[in-house]
């Protein structure tokens, strides 16, 4: 179970945290199926709790007998570090919901690779409430992991009840909707959870105990010799995947605009970066090395430009591929590299070009990559 360890609601002023119904329903219901717990978040000890989830009128009787149980409360005061979970060690993840999580593990690089992680790998994932937000930086096969699929999560009906609609730095519905997801919702406050293939999610706190009960029935389903994941090269898709159509060669003036997105994010985290530009046909349009880059980064920063933009996916595909997936042939494809931080960059529906960054750990450059391939991939 992943908790957060965000405690400050915007600037506000006031605290937030997990909601406890989302971590005490789940919880007692995983326990009391004789299921082995390991409680993490990004900082790891106690999760700070949003006060208001722990009001008179909003007891339950899991949050009552959390409140007398010692073990549980134990163990919540010590979670694990987030860093430190690989998905090979677990079934499944639930992530607990509550206010906290749309600003960390929405954004941390670690939540993400640990969620693809799981769901490249071929295991369920659950989230519940504002926790279905998490998702939005997470991708599968070069698009967004919610993309097409059934989902819920907090309303904007919701939100707007506990007066937090322009506080929170993103609406957990329209960014789902945003995503491509299809975001379906039953009235406020009712429980409600969703199942989509491996995925499952739930709308709301009263939604904490369907949504855990969904996750053991889903892991009771599978084969009793199913501990080994499926072979992903066994699934056939409908679509051809990354089938982006290569559009005209991007321009110098965009390619710059890129670059310097990507120096700003990287000047504004202390990193030192080279970074590259190359056009849909994978030649060098533009570059730049920071003051201080490690030289032999530059021409990885190229190889990773010119790879997302010939091969029309991000480099972080050929590395799961690898690393995850065991398909090391991939490196006898000429021009592959197995390291993230190159992304393509689509205009008006067509790639132009990519973008490649090297100078860090993989996680840094696919930061700094992706702050530059916003500029021209929000068009």
């Amino acid at each position: 179970m992943v908790l957060t360890s965000h405690n400050q609601l915007g600037s506000t002023g006031r605290t937030t945290g997990f909601w406890l119904e989302e971590f005490a329903a789940p919880y007692f219901v995983f326990r009391d199926a004789g299921v082995e717990l390991t409680l993490a978040s990004p900082k790891g000890g106690q999760p700070p709790l949003d006060p208001k989830s722990d009001l008179p009128e909003e007891q339950t009787p899991a949050m009552t007998r959390f409140k007398k149980d010692a073990t549980a409360q134990k163990a919540l005061a010590d979670t694990v570090k987030l860093a430190d979970m690989k998905s090979e060690d677990f079934d499944t993840v639930f992530y607990v919901g509550g206010h906290g999580p749309m600003w960390d593990l929405a954004e941390s690089p670690v939540s993400i690779a640990l969620l693809e992680s799981f769901y490249n790998s071929g295991k369920v994932i659950a989230l519940v409430c504002h926790s279905p937000g998490v998702l939005r930086h997470v991708m599968y096969q070069g698009e967004p992991l919610v993309k097409g699929k059934r989902v819920t999560g907090f309303t904007n009906e919701e939100e707007a009840d506990v007066q937090l609609t322009h506080v929170v730095p993103f609406l957990v519905e329209d960014e789902l909707k945003r995503l491509g997801a299809r975001f379906e919702k039953v009235p406020k406050w009712q429980p409600f959870a969703i199942v989509d293939g491996r995925l499952i999610t739930g709308q709301n706190p009263a939604s904490s105990t369907s949504a855990a009960k969904a996750l053991l029935n889903l892991l009771a389903q599978r084969p009793a010799n199913s501990s080994a994941a499926p072979n992903p090269l066994d699934v056939v898709p409908d679509e051809i995947p990354f089938d982006v159509p290569y559009g005209q060669p991007i321009q110098l003036a965009k390619a710059q605009a890129a670059i310097d997105a990507a120096v700003a994010e990287a000047t504004q985290r202390n990193w030192k970066m080279n970074v590259a530009v190359a056009d849909s046909g994978g030649n060098l349009v533009a570059f730049q090395r920071m003051d201080g880059a490690m030289l032999a980064s530059i021409q990885i920063a190229e190889h990773k430009a010119k790879a997302a933009a010939t091969f029309r996916r991000p480099t972080k595909i050929f590395e799961d591929g690898i690393q995850r997936m065991h398909l090391n042939y991939l490196l006898a494809f000429d021009g592959v590299i197995a390291s993230r931080g190159g992304i393509p960059l689509i205009d008006q529906g067509a790639i132009i070009g990519a973008i490649g960054c090297s100078g860090g750990t993989d996680s840094q450059d696919e930061i700094v990559s992706n702050a530059g391939a916003a500029v021209i991939n929000q068009r």
